[in-house]
C-alpha cells in the first residue's frame, strides 16, 4: 500500500485481569502485516499481573499503556483509548483475543477502496478459541449472513450480527456517535455497533480474522443470563424509539420475535405474552421462544 492509503490505525485494548492472555492480545497487533499503528492499553485497575505484564510492551514506541486510577468497566476503557488515539482509524481488541495477522491489512484495503480512507465500518468473520488456543470453531458467518450497506434491522432482527471488536471504523465516526455508554458494564459492544450502523454503511468480510477467547472466567459465563438478556432488551429498545420506522418495514416482526425472546429469557413472561397479544401475528412467535429458550 502507498502512503495515501495507509492512514494509523490505533487499536484500543480495555485490560482487566486478563494477565494469562493479554500478551498474545498485543503480540497479535505488533505483528500485523499493516505496520502504521498503534496500540493502546487501558487497564481498569486490574488486581492481577495485568498491568504488569502490559507494560512490559511498552519499550516498542508504538505501544502505550494507560492505567485508570479506579475500575471504571470496559466502555470507560474503551472510550479513554479512542480519545487518547492519534489514528485515524479506530481498531478494538478483547485483552484475551487476538487478530489473524492480516487482519488489518485486509481491512483497510476495503476501507481505501474509493483511494482515500471512507466512513464505513467493515468488519470480519470471526473463530473461537478456547484457553490452550484449541479453535473450536470457525465461519461463524455464512456468505448468506454477511451484509454490507445500512445493516441496522438486520443486526435487530438477528439480536446481534457480528462481533464488534472485529471492526474498524473512523475515529470521528466513534466520537460523532457518542462512544460507548458509560453506564453500561455489559454490551456496551451491542449498544456502540447500533449506534454506528444508525449512521454509516457496513462492509462485512467473510473471513475468520478475529479470535474470540471462551473461558471460564470469559463474561458469556460470569454474567447472569437474565441480567445480559434484560440489558440486551434496553439497549434494542432505546434504538427502535431512536428508529421507529424499523419496526413498520419488513424486517418488523423478526425484529420483535426477538424482543419476546428478550422478555422471556429474562423471566419477564407477563410482559412477553402482553407484548404478543398487542399483535396477533405475534403470538407465534411467542410459543416459538418458550419453547426455545
Amino acid at each position: 500500500m502507498n502512503t495515501a492509503k495507509s492512514p494509523e490505525i490505533s487499536v484500543v485494548i480495555p485490560l482487566y485481569n486478563k494477565e494469562k492472555f493479554v500478551s498474545e492480545a498485543i503480540k497479535s497487533v505488533l505483528d500485523q502485516s499493516y505496520r502504521n499503528l498503534e496500540v493502546l492499553v487501558v487497564d481498569d485497575k486490574s488486581t492481577d499481573r495485568s498491568l504488569e505484564v502490559a507494560r512490559s510492551f511498552e519499550s516498542d514506541e508504538r505501544v502505550k499503556v494507560i492505567a485508570n486510577s479506579q475500575n471504571r468497566g470496559p466502555a470507560y476503557s474503551q472510550n479513554k483509548g479512542i480519545r487518547e488515539s492519534k489514528g485515524a482509524v479506530i481498531g478494538l481488541l478483547g485483552a484475551d483475543d487476538v487478530y489473524h495477522p492480516d487482519k488489518l491489512k485486509i481491512q483497510m484495503e476495503r476501507m481505501c477502496e474509493a483511494g482515500r480512507v471512507e466512513d464505513k465500518v467493515v468488519y470480519t468473520d470471526y473463530f473461537s478459541l478456547d484457553e490452550d488456543n484449541r479453535v473450536s470453531k470457525t465461519n461463524h458467518l455464512s456468505l448468506d449472513r454477511i451484509h454490507s450497506g445500512r445493516i441496522l434491522n438486520e443486526i435487530l432482527k438477528r439480536g446481534g450480527l457480528l462481533a464488534t471488536a472485529s471492526a474498524i471504523f473512523l475515529r470521528e465516526a466513534a466520537l460523532e456517535v457518542g462512544l460507548f455508554d458509560e453506564s453500561l458494564r455489559i454490551r456496551e459492544d451491542f449498544d456502540f455497533i447500533l449506534k454506528l450502523a444508525g449512521s454509516r454503511d457496513f462492509v462485512g468480510i467473510p473471513l475468520p480474522l478475529y479470535g474470540y477467547r471462551i473461558h471460564t472466567n470469559s463474561l458469556i459465563y460470569t454474567t447472569p443470563k437474565m441480567e445480559s438478556y434484560s440489558t440486551k432488551l434496553k439497549i434494542m429498545e432505546k434504538h427502535l424509539r431512536m428508529n421507529p420506522q424499523v419496526l413498520r418495514g419488513q424486517d418488523g416482526r423478526e425484529i420483535k420475535r426477538q424482543i419476546a425472546r428478550c422478555l422471556i429469557i429474562s423471566r419477564n413472561y407477563k410482559s412477553a405474552l402482553l407484548y404478543a397479544l398487542k399483535d396477533p401475528s405475534m403470538v407465534e412467535a411467542f410459543y416459538f421462544c418458550m419453547s426455545n429458550k
